[in-house]
C-alpha cells in the first residue's frame, strides 16, 4: 500500500479513539500508551505489503512465506519490519 493509505488509516484510527469516552464522567478512558499502541498498529499495519493477497504471495515468494509458515504472511512481515524499526529507534534513546 502507500502513504496515502497509511496516513488514511492512521488518522481515522485516532479519531475512533477520540470518541471513546466513559459516558458517566464525560472524560477519556484510554490511557496513553494503549493509545498510541492503537494509532502505531494503525500506522504499521501495511508496512512492505505488495499489494497482492497472501495466497498469490505465497505461490510467487515461497521462501518468503515459508517465513511465516504461510499464515498471514504479509501482515507478520509488516509487524516484524515495524517492532524492528521500533527497537532501533528504542536503542538509539537508551544510549
Amino acid at each position: 500500500h502507500d502513504f496515502k493509505h497509511a496516513s488514511t488509516v492512521c488518522t481515522n484510527a485516532s479519531k475512533l479513539l477520540s470518541t471513546i469516552t466513559d459516558k458517566e464522567i464525560n472524560q477519556r478512558t484510554l490511557e496513553p500508551l494503549t493509545n498510541f499502541a492503537f494509532v502505531f498498529s494503525a500506522l504499521v499495519h501495511d508496512v512492505d505489503h505488495p499489494g497482492i493477497p497472501n495466497s498469490s504471495l505465497m505461490k510467487e515468494k515461497p521462501r518468503f512465506a515459508a517465513m511465516y509458515k504461510n499464515e498471514s504472511c504479509a501482515e507478520q512481515n509488516s509487524i516484524d519490519l515495524a517492532w524492528n524499526l521500533l527497537m532501533v529507534r528504542k536503542k538509539a534513546f537508551d544510549r
